[in-house]
């Protein structure tokens, strides 16, 4: 598994773990967001707790 693979995986995992169980969330804000952007962090070898810059500077 490459280095890139992993950290998508484990940003994966972050994110659905994160979840709440039994109780209604915006699948959006929680998850696709986040992950979308989660992954030009790997590309852009930034920090994944920078993922809401790139929102920003994409709005």
């Amino acid at each position: 598994m490459g280095t890139q693979e992993k950290q998508v995986r484990e940003r994966c995992a972050e994110l659905l773990d994160a979840l709440p169980i039994g109780e209604p969330f915006d699948w959006l804000e929680r998850v696709s967001i986040p992950q979308t952007l989660g992954m030009l962090c790997i590309l852009f070898d930034m920090p994944f707790d920078e993922w809401r810059d790139i929102k920003r500077w994409s709005d």
